[in-house]
C-alpha cells in the first residue's frame, strides 16, 4: 500500500492519504469532494463561547450553522482593534477574511444577517463622524467670515470620516481612504453577499485585490493620484472581510492559486443539495433577525470592553509545538500535490489559527471581565481554531481545482496521475 506524507488532523492524530485499496482512510479526491462529510460543521458546541454558540445553534441547517459560526468569529476579529499577539517575530492583529462559496439560493443569506452584529458599533461611530463633520463645516464658515473681515485665522483641519461597515461597491482609492481614516483605532469591516459587487468596483480604477491583500496582512497601503494631487497612506489597516458568492463569481476576484488573496482567506464551500425547506412560521422557530439584533448588542459590549486597554494573546509552548506541526505537515502535503504556489496556503492558514485563537481569547477576557494585559489561549479554544482552519483548508483544496491552472500545477497533476496509475504494491529499482 502506498502512503504519501501525513498531516495532523484537528485532533492531532495522523491522517494518512492512501491512494489504493479499500481500506483507504481519505484520498486527495475525497478531500476535494464538497459532499464529503469532512466538510461538515463539527465544531463542538460545548467548547465555543456562548456569544458565538447562540448564533449558530439556532440555524435551520448544518451549513448555515457553519457559516454563522465563521461569520461571527470574523466580525469579532474586526472589532478587536486593541487585541494583538506576536507571530513569527512580528506583532499581528486578529482581523480575518472569509469567503463563502455555494450555488445560488443555497442559504448564504446568513452572511447578510451578520451585518446586524456590526450595526450597533457602526451606528455609534458614524453618528460621531457626522457630528464632527458638521462641526467642521461650522468652523469653516467662521474661518471664511474671518478672512472677509481681514483676519488671518488658522484654517480648520477636516476630521477623518470614520465608518465601520464599508460597502463593497467602492473604488480601491476610496477603500484606502476609509482605512486611512480609521487609523487602526476604529473597526473596519466589509460584508458583501455578492462577490460580483466588488469585482465590478475594480473596473472603476485600481486593483481591488491588491488593496485587500495588503489590508489582510496589515501592511502599509499607499495611494497617489496625479490629477488630484492626492496622496493617502494607511499604516495599520485592520480590515475584516466577509464575502459570499458562487464558484463562477470567484475568478473575478481571485485569478488563480498564485493570487495572494486566495491564501489569505478562510474559505467555506458547500453543496446544499436539492431539498426544499419548510418556509412557514412556527411557534418554536427562532426569529433570526431578532437573534442577530440581540447578539449585536453583546458584540457592542465586547467591543467597548476590549477597547479600553491593550490585550496581548499568547500561546503555551505546547500549543506552539502543535501549531508548528500543523503548518509543516500541511506545507509538505500541499507542495507535493499542488505546487509551490500553494505553499502560502499552509503558511497563512497557520497564521489564521493564531488569529482565531486571539478572537476566542478576547471573548474569554470579556466573559471573565479580566483586566490582565496578557492572556493565554486555552487548549479548548486552540482546538476550536485548529478545527475551523482545517475546514477552511479542505474547502480551499476543492476551490483550487476550480481556479485557472498555472503551468506548474498542470505538471503536478501529471505527476499525481502517474502515481495513481501505479499498482497497489510495487518495488523500486
Amino acid at each position: 500500500m502506498k502512503n504519501v506524507n501525513t498531516f495532523q488532523e484537528a485532533n492531532h492524530s495522523q491522517l494518512s492519504f492512501d491512494f489504493k485499496g479499500d481500506n483507504a482512510q481519505q484520498t486527495i479526491s475525497n478531500i476535494n469532494n464538497p459532499n464529503n462529510p469532512f466538510n461538515m460543521f463539527e465544531v463542538e458546541y460545548k467548547g465555543m463561547p456562548q456569544v458565538v454558540k447562540k448564533i449558530y445553534e439556532s440555524q435551520p441547517s448544518e451549513h448555515e450553522a457553519a457559516m454563522a459560526c465563521f461569520a461571527a468569529i470574523v466580525v469579532l476579529s474586526g472589532m478587536m482593534i486593541n487585541v494583538s499577539g506576536v507571530y513569527h517575530h512580528k506583532r499581528v492583529f486578529p482581523n480575518l477574511f472569509l469567503i463563502v462559496l455555494a450555488a445560488a439560493a443555497s442559504g448564504k443569506s446568513t452572511i447578510s444577517l451578520s451585518r446586524k452584529l456590526v450595526m450597533p458599533v457602526h451606528d455609534i461611530i458614524i453618528t460621531e463622524s457626522k457630528r464632527l463633520e458638521q462641526q467642521y463645516k461650522i468652523e469653516m464658515l467662521q474661518y471664511q467670515n474671518a478672512i472677509k473681515r481681514g483676519s488671518t485665522p488658522i484654517i480648520p483641519e477636516r476630521p477623518p470620516f470614520r465608518v465601520v461597515l464599508i460597502p463593497a461597491d467602492i473604488t480601491p482609492s476610496r477603500l484606502v481612504q476609509h482605512l486611512a481614516d480609521a487609523e487602526g483605532i476604529t473597526p473596519t469591516i466589509l460584508i458583501e453577499e455578492e462577490i460580483d459587487t466588488s469585482t465590478a468596483s475594480k473596473k472603476a480604477g485600481g486593483d481591488f485585490s491588491y488593496v485587500l491583500r495588503k489590508a489582510a496582512s496589515g501592511e502599509t497601503i499607499s495611494l497617489s493620484r496625479k490629477g488630484e494631487n492626492q496622496y493617502v497612506e494607511c499604516n495599520n489597516p485592520k480590515l475584516a472581510l466577509i464575502m459570499s458568492g458562487t464558484m463562477d463569481q470567484i475568478t473575478g476576484l481571485i485569478r488563480n492559486a498564485e493570487d495572494g488573496l486566495y491564501s489569505r482567506s478562510l474559505f467555506y464551500h458547500f453543496n446544499a443539495g436539492v431539498e426544499w425547506q419548510n418556509v412557514a412560521p412556527c411557534p418554536d422557530c427562532v426569529n433570526l433577525s431578532d437573534l442577530f439584533n440581540k447578539a449585536g448588542k453583546e458584540y457592542l459590549a465586547i467591543y467597548q470592553y476590549l477597547s479600553q486597554d491593550e490585550t496581548e494573546v499568547r500561546l503555551t509552548e505546547a500549543q506552539w509545538d502543535k501549531l508548528n506541526g500543523f503548518g509543516e505537515s500541511h506545507l509538505h502535503q500541499l507542495y507535493n500535490f499542488h505546487g509551490e504556489e500553494t505553499s502560502a496556503l499552509a503558511k497563512r492558514h497557520a497564521l489564521m489559527v493564531f488569529k482565531i485563537c486571539m478572537v476566542l481569547s478576547g471573548i474569554r477576557k470579556y466573559e471573565q471581565k479580566s483586566s490582565s494585559p496578557i492572556i493565554y489561549c486555552t487548549d479548548q479554544d486552540f482546538q476550536i481554531a485548529i478545527n475551523m482552519v482545517s475546514k477552511s483548508l479542505k474547502s480551499s483544496l476543492y476551490i483550487i481545482r476550480q481556479l485557472p491552472k498555472s503551468t506548474s500545477e498542470r505538471l503536478l497533476n501529471q505527476k499525481k496521475a502517474f502515481f495513481d496509475q501505479l499498482p497497489e504494491r510495487f518495488t523500486r529499482k
